[in-house]
Formats: structure tokens, C-alpha cells, sequence
């Protein structure tokens, strides 16, 4: 990747070398040669360094961010994370005639622009009063990037790992934003990087390694090992941890002699948070693959041999951390990213303004196929439900009550309607008002719509008090 980013930003500076010579060819006849404006840089120039360094213009970059602090301030870039959303690179556009930095007078001898870049920092956080170290756009340009880090960790939460200046003639990158336009303290000129564009292809490893998605974000893959773990968090990066079910839906049987019915396959896991935001899953087929039974007989037998596993991969995590954690509640998990659209939203259903928590993470790669946070528990399933007897486990006493969902009572196990646990069962709920309610809102509908909600782990997040009475345990 470094090698590709090598030849690339080599094409570029030759590229801009030919645009901007007095030769540079013009886009109509009688157009005169002059310096290329910012717009035009980012066109030309920006855009193929940032796409070079991993970057992905609509998807994990937004131009013209709007962020709002005293007034709103637009950044010309800004990278995120793709997954969580969260700030990483502020870049900022300059035409390409703009000056590198430079002293306001000649009286102070010739300094490292990384030096005078500390100065103009430190005496803007100062305030100080009297002639200022650099010229004076690069006074502004500093106090404004100065305003940008603060307004959008204001806005986000989140402090950005890098930010970044340039013309397309020269780049200046802040290593740690934080120290450089947040702290009180003086700026340590050596967290700062500046580069002539005649430097890009020569020190093209420095800037890849700081700006670079790659290097900002590392790719995690899903799931992981444990032996894998350190590769990606270190035990004091560990923000929580959570167990968690790799579930498998799966249609089975045989469509010719009318004989489908569902499975439903699970893998103990473990979710673990780290302090940047981003949640790696573990899990391991060696920690027990079980299938949920289908006689109701067997299900605590399944759920001691899921809680086992679990707690063996838990200790396999702790291992090789080498550091224990308390496992945290479903009410500590602040949900995978929702799904980010890409292109404009017009003509959409606006989205809720508090979006529920998602528990629940499709694979990407193949259907049917989940990632369950289940918290403090093992399994999403409960062995009894605790409300019980209900008329709603019932298709047919529900029915004599008016109030049956569907047409005919499900009497052996579903793959359409997905619905693993028939009527009658303690597991089942055959209820039209449940299925009303919950409709949209169920985390486990995608592999079982007629489970009953008080036999599953997320009955005190999918009914809060505030939602009205429910009928269960009603005799009619």
C-alpha cells in the first residue's frame, strides 16, 4: 500500500508540475495562465491524494462538514471512521499560489516553518499582544483550524486524530490536535509535519503513515480469533465487554415432500469495546456450536452447554489480554452503527429523532447469518418465560378471544412464518396485539417472529413501562 502510495503521489506532483507551468495547457482558446484556485485544486489535486491515501470521496469522507460552534464553519474535508462515524481528519484546502508558511518579519533569522508554526500557535492560545510570529493568513488559517478541532469535538464527542492543511504546493500535518490548538500548554514543534511539495514522493512514507485511513483506522476483521485479539486492542484500551451469540438461521428439510422446517445454529461470542468507539467480535467454532432444540425438554440442557462455552471463550479473552474485566449489561451497550445512506435523503421517511439501540448486526457477507449482543447473559432465549400461564401461547384460546395472529394456528416448526416454537408451547406467542406492537421494533424477528416476548432477554428494552399494558398473562 505504501509502494501504491509512492507511485501515486509521484503522478500527482508531476501531474501539477505540468498544470501549473507556463506551458500548462488551457481550457479555452485565449485563456490566460494563472495560479489554480482552491476549488480547482481540490479538483485536480486533493481529491487523487486523498483517494491515494485510502480515502473514499461520499463515503468515509464528507466535504463542506458542517459543524456549529459561535457561528458554522464548513471544513472542506473531513474523514470518518466508516463504520462508527467518528471524526478523524480534518483537511483543509488551500489555493495553490498561497504562501508556505513564513516569518512576518526578517528580524527573527530563518526558522523551521514546524518551529514557526508552534510560535503562531502558542501565541494565539496566549492571546498575546504585539507583532505575530508567521504572516498574517497563516494567523487566520491557524486560528480557524484552532476553531474547527474545538467546534466539532463539541458537536461529536470526538477528538480528531490528525489534522491537515494544504495547497497542493505544500502540506503541514498536526499529529496531535489536541496539544496543538486545544492544551494550554506550549506546541512541541516536533508534532508537527511540514512539506514542500518538491518532499512529497522523498518523505511519502511519513505522510502515509499519519494520514492514511489504513494507519488511522486498522481494518478489524469479523469475527476475530482470540489469538488474533492483541493484533487489534491492547487490555488498556478495553472500554467493556459484552457476551454475544453468532447466530445462524437456516432453512432445512426437503421443499419436494413438503417436510421444511427451520434451525436455528449458535456460537458463544464476546463483543469488546474499545476506547476509540470501535466494537471487535471474537468468537470461535471450538467454544461450541449448538442448535436451539426443538423440543422444549432439551432447551436447558442447550442453554447450560452455551453458557459454558461462553464463559470458556470469556476466559480464552481474558488470557490473552491478560487482564480480567467485569462483563457489562445489555443497558451499557450503546449499539452497532446505524446504516449510513449514501446520496441524498430527499423523498425519504425521516429517521426517528432517538433511534432504538441495535442489538443485532447482520453479516455482511451472507444472509441469515446475525451478531447478537446479549449483555450479562449467555443466550437470548430465557428458559422459561416470566410471565406464565398466558393466553397468548395459545393460536386456539386466542382465537376464542378474537384477538389470534394469522390464519391457523402454527403446529410444528416454521420456516414461513419464521416461527421455531409452535402454538401451545411456553416459548410461543400466537397474540395479534403483540404481534402488533412489535412489529418493526422485535430484535430476534429475523429468524423468529411468534417467540414470546417474556422468554427473551430484550423484554425490558423492547416493552419499557412507558409503552402500556401488554396482555400477557391474561386468561382471555
Amino acid at each position: 500500500m505504501l509502494a501504491a502510495f509512492k507511485r501515486a503521489i509521484e503522478a500527482l506532483v508531476f501531474q501539477a508540475e505540468q498544470n501549473e507551468g507556463l506551458d500548462a495547457p488551457v481550457g479555452f482558446a485565449g485563456e490566460v495562465n494563472a495560479p489554480t484556485l482552491e476549488h480547482n485544486v481540490r479538483k485536480t489535486f486533493l481529491n487523487q491524494l486523498l483517494t491515494a491515501l485510502g480515502w473514499t470521496l461520499e463515503q468515509n469522507v464528507e466535504e463542506e462538514a458542517r459543524v456549529k460552534g459561535d457561528t458554522t464553519l464548513f471544513l472542506d474535508y473531513l474523514g470518518v471512521h466508516l463504520e462508527t462515524r467518528v471524526p478523524l481528519l480534518i483537511f483543509e484546502a488551500k489555493a495553490w499560489d498561497k504562501p508556505f508558511v513564513s516569518e512576518a518579519t526578517a528580524a527573527g533569522g530563518r526558522q523551521r516553518p514546524e518551529t514557526l508554526i508552534a510560535r503562531a500557535l502558542n501565541h494565539i492560545k496566549s492571546e498575546e499582544e504585539g507583532p505575530a510570529p508567521v504572516i498574517g493568513e497563516w494567523m487566520a488559517w491557524l486560528s480557524k483550524l484552532r476553531d474547527y478541532v474545538r467546534d466539532l469535538k463539541n458537536q461529536s464527542e470526538h477528538l480528531v486524530s490528525r489534522v491537515a492543511i494544504s495547497s497542493g504546493q505544500w502540506l503541514v500535518i498536526f499529529t496531535d490536535p489536541n496539544a496543538a490548538f486545544l492544551e494550554s500548554a506550549d506546541v512541541d514543534s516536533a508534532t508537527i509535519l511540514a512539506f514542500p511539495s518538491e518532499a512529497f514522493v522523498r518523505e511519502s512514507d511519513q505522510i502515509f503513515g499519519h494520514i492514511s485511513y489504513g494507519q488511522l483506522v486498522a481494518h478489524v476483521p469479523s469475527p476475530l480469533r482470540t489469538t488474533q485479539l492483541r493484533g487489534f486492542i491492547s487490555a488498556n484500551a478495553v472500554r467493556r465487554v459484552f457476551r454475544a451469540l453468532w447466530t445462524r438461521w437456516a432453512s432445512s428439510g426437503s421443499a419436494g415432500v413438503l417436510d421444511t422446517f427451520p434451525q436455528i445454529l449458535v456460537y458463544p461470542a464476546v463483543v469488546l469495546e474499545r476506547a476509540d468507539g470501535v466494537f471487535l467480535h471474537v468468537s470461535e467454532s471450538r467454544f461450541g456450536r449448538q442448535f436451539v432444540p426443538a423440543e422444549a425438554t432439551a432447551l436447558r440442557d442447550h442453554l447450560d452447554a452455551v453458557r459454558r462455552g461462553s464463559n470458556e471463550l470469556l476466559e480464552a479473552v481474558f488470557a490473552e489480554l491478560q487482564m480480567r474485566f467485569d462483563v457489562s449489561d445489555l443497558a451499557d451497550f450503546r449499539g452497532f452503527p446505524a446504516l449510513q445512506l449514501r446520496g441524498s435523503n430527499f423523498g425519504l421517511v425521516p429517521q426517528p429523532a432517538h433511534q432504538r439501540v441495535q442489538f443485532i448486526r447482520p453479516w455482511p457477507d451472507r444472509a441469515d447469518e446475525f451478531l447478537l449482543v446479549t449483555g450479562a447473559a449467555s443466550h437470548f432465549l430465557l428458559e422459561e418465560p416470566t410471565v406464565d400461564p398466558c393466553v397468548g401461547h395459545n393460536w386456539g384460546t386466542c382465537q376464542q378471544a378474537g384477538q389470534q395472529a394469522g390464519g391457523r394456528p402454527i403446529v410444528s416448526a416454521s420456516v414461513d412464518p419464521r416461527s421455531f416454537f409452535t402454538s401451545g408451547e411456553r416459548h410461543h406467542c400466537a397474540h395479534r396485539v403483540i404481534h402488533d406492537r412489535r412489529r418493526g421494533s422485535c430484535y430476534v424477528a429475523a429468524f423468529e417472529t411468534y417467540l414470546c416476548c417474556r422468554a427473551c432477554i430484550f423484554q425490558q428494552t423492547c416493552w419499557p413501562t412507558e409503552r402500556g399494558a401488554l396482555p400477557c398473562g391474561s386468561a382471555a
